[in-house]
């Protein structure tokens, strides 16, 4: 798992081009069910790694919050 974790930032920059085309792709029309279909990816991932071990969402990655998000949680405050 060590050796896998260190290996992580190569593999993301291997796959950056490849991620980026998907989430371009998922701005532009945005499945109906993204939110079930994130929530099985998730799942299916913290199965294969430990969130404590790793980190590296938390690391590199901070809330992304949209224009309607805002106009939300504004409206319930």
């Amino acid at each position: 798992m060590e050796e896998f974790l260190k290996q992580l930032p190569k593999l993301a920059k291997d796959k950056h081009k490849e991620n980026k085309t998907f989430f371009t792709k998922l701005k532009k029309k945005t499945p109906k069910n993204l939110d079930y279909i994130m929530q099985d990816l998730h799942e299916e991932e913290f199965q294969q790694t430990d969130c404590l071990t790793c980190a590296n969402c938390c690391k590199t990655t901070g809330p992304l919050f949209t224009t309607k998000d805002i106009e939300r949680i504004s409206k319930y405050f």
